[in-house]
């Protein structure tokens, strides 16, 4: 065999480049049918995205980002208007950046409401982003924070915000808001 190759040296370099073509043509076709996707069915990941389409008619391939806002001491979710001035900054959100957002203030469920009954939070689920830790927290203060009730108090965190905390080296402020946060922030009411 080696005799071989070495007489027909042209051949044997012709038949590989060859066969890197033909392999190329083969491929041509792959690309719309690879996927980044790596949840499986049966999988928590999965299984939360199902929940949360079936709860709330959202959900997204992109991690949400997390907007929390905390009322002022004395005032709660359950007082008149309050909901509706809830519902105002997620409605700037959705025309500024146009994206789908679900939230006490949109569905009425009480599992959006800490239970302090001031604190409530709404996730935001962005368009599909170009690559890994694209954080949208800070455009996403910029067009909810203007509509955010009196006295209220906003921050936005999510898994890029936190990424991009960890980063920096910030460790304890994980969150972004209008004032510092003790620590990272966890929904109301979770299993943590």
């Amino acid at each position: 065999m080696t005799d071989f190759v070495l007489r027909h040296k042209l051949l044997v370099v012709l038949v590989w480049l060859g066969l890197a073509v033909l392999g190329g043509f083969a491929t041509a076709g792959l690309g719309d049918r690879l996927k980044e996707d790596l949840a499986q069915p049966g999988q928590p990941g999965y299984e939360a995205n199902q929940a949360l389409h079936r709860l709330y008619g959202t959900g997204g391939d992109d991690p949400p980002l997390v907007a929390v806002i905390t009322l002022p001491a004395g005032a709660t979710v359950d007082d008149p208007g309050v909901r509706a001035a809830l519902g105002r900054p997620f409605a700037a959100a959705a025309a500024a950046m146009r994206v789908r957002t679900v939230s006490y203030a949109d569905t009425g469920d009480r599992r959006f409401v800490g239970a302090d009954g001031r604190t409530t939070y709404g996730l935001v689920f962005t368009a599909p982003t170009r690559g890994m830790n694209a954080d949208l927290s800070e455009p996403l203060l910029r067009a909810m924070r203007p509509a955010v009730p009196d006295g209220a108090t906003l921050r936005v965190t999510g898994l890029e915000a936190l990424g991009e905390a960890e980063a920096e080296g910030i460790g304890r402020t994980a969150t972004k808001g209008t004032r510092p946060s003790d620590g990272p922030w966890r929904p109301p009411g979770g299993p943590w």
